[in-house]
């Protein structure tokens, strides 16, 4: 396998920039090509939940291999063929891509797109997951015709994420429909046909509930009826936690209680429970008395631990963070822990051992996760920082943390062209935002 094809696989599923480079400097290559459409059809993001999705980035890309009718004929049978049951493909991504690629297509072959978001399998699959995001994609491909339409397909499931989610699929849909006509044109168009849909009036109402709602609540208000933290615990839910309205507003004397009642509890559940208290408000004992838990094998009590004790400034916590940075298990804790004792410096050792270090996917992203926050926490001089930062550039599999690497280098005027070029392209909409302009000019070789 060539080195470049080994780079491009490695970038596409990042969601980099540099597939780009090397694809424009080969863009018929048959095995470049082939990789593309591979990764079209399978899941590359590497947290689904919080990056863009990558249907405008490869599109992008397949736009400049000069064949996308090539692509198009590829993935279209996808949709002829899918089982939500048991499709390891990821569909509502070539869903994306092909809406995308149908802007240069005819009538008859863009109706095969809505005639999949009709269809009994999009129907019957899980709302949220599939037909919410493919209804999103074709509405802004189509306009308001489908965006009606799809709201008579599927009023029962927006009417229940009223209920469950407060109407966000409501509202993407509506943010779709603005993207192609304008938010101006989409709200006139919207007032018109409610009074001729029954349906759409009824989710208008909904979310303009919604937005009265989020009116901010009179201080008088908030302070309210708090009640005491006897009250609160015995009616709380495990899994549902402390009010954070409460934990906001607890008093000293009831903080102390709590984390008295933690130490002594053994419940896992309820154990989590009280030290999300404890990531929000400073926790009131000897510090010491925590560090059992951040040493348990309980991984997700062990990290939540650990952001409760980041928030301190405390000798004992900074003496456990250079004793955890030692060790590559516990590198991405280590960093953690400095929030709150950080000193001028340490961010030397930090590098040392980042440098030094081979870890899997989930590895780096934890310690690139890790230096972030802390770069948020306190203040590390820019030149300090830099080489970490290019090194985290390099090896996080996650492309939001990749943007903010890219905007901490930036702030400072340290973004290597090299850098600049390759991010113009990257799938993160933000961060090729700031590279598409004028902005190369003037950046550090």
């Amino acid at each position: 396998m060539s080195e470049d094809l080994t780079n491009f696989r490695d970038s596409l599923r990042k969601g980099s920039g540099r597939a780009a480079l090397i694809l424009a400097s080969n863009p018929s290559n048959e095995e470049l090509q082939a990789a593309l459409l591979a990764a079209c059809k399978t899941v590359q993001i590497y947290d689904p939940q919080c990056e863009e999705g990558r249907a405008p980035y490869l599109n992008r890309l397949i736009a400049m291999t000069g064949r996308s009718p090539l692509y198009w004929t590829n993935l279209l049978p996808c949709l002829d063929d899918f089982k939500p049951e048991n499709d390891d493909r990821d569909i509502v991504q070539i869903f994306g891509v092909l809406c995308l690629l149908a802007t240069a297509r005819t009538g008859a072959e863009r109706r095969r797109l809505r005639d999949f978001v009709e269809s009994n399998a999009v129907r019957n699959a899980h709302f949220p997951r599939m037909a919410q995001p493919c209804g999103e994609e074709l509405i802004r491909l189509e306009g308001l015709e489908v965006f009606l339409l799809l709201i008579r397909l599927y009023h029962s499931e927006l009417l229940q994420n009223f209920l469950e989610e407060d109407g966000w699929a409501y509202r993407s849909w509506v943010d779709a429909l603005s993207d192609k006509d304008g938010a101006v044109a989409t709200a006139a168009a919207l007032e018109k046909a409610r009074s001729i849909s029954a349906e759409l009036d009824r989710l208008m109402s909904l979310a303009a509930g919604d937005q009265r709602s989020d009116q901010p609540v009179a201080q008088g208000d908030q302070d309210k009826d708090i009640p005491s933290y006897l009250t609160v615990k015995a009616t709380l839910d495990p899994k549902k936690g402390f009010p954070r309205s409460w934990i906001k507003s607890a008093a000293a004397d009831d903080l102390i209680a709590a984390a008295r009642d933690l130490l002594v509890t053994r419940d896992d559940v309820r154990i989590r429970a009280y030290l999300r208290i404890f990531t929000m408000r400073d926790y009131p004992l000897d510090p010491e008395t925590l560090f059992p838990l951040v040493n348990g094998e309980n991984r997700r009590i062990s990290w939540q631990a650990v952001r409760v004790l980041q928030r301190l400034n405390d000798a004992k916590v900074r003496d456990l963070a250079f004793w955890f940075l030692q060790k590559e298990a516990t590198l991405a804790a280590a960093i953690r822990l400095l929030c709150g004792s950080y000193q001028p410096g340490d961010f030397s050792a930090i590098e040392s051992a980042v440098r030094n270090i081979q870890l899997d996917e989930d590895g780096w992203h934890g310690v690139g996760a890790s230096i972030l926050s802390l770069l948020d926490d306190v203040t590390v001089p820019p030149d300090e920082s830099r080489e970490v930062l290019l090194h985290l550039y390099e090896k996080t599999p996650c492309s939001l943390c990749r943007e903010s690497v890219v905007e901490k280098l930036h702030e400072h005027g340290l973004v290597p062209n090299w850098m600049a070029r390759e991010c113009a392209f990257d799938a993160e909409p933000e961060t090729a935002a700031v590279f598409q302009g004028d902005e190369l000019m003037g950046l550090r070789p």
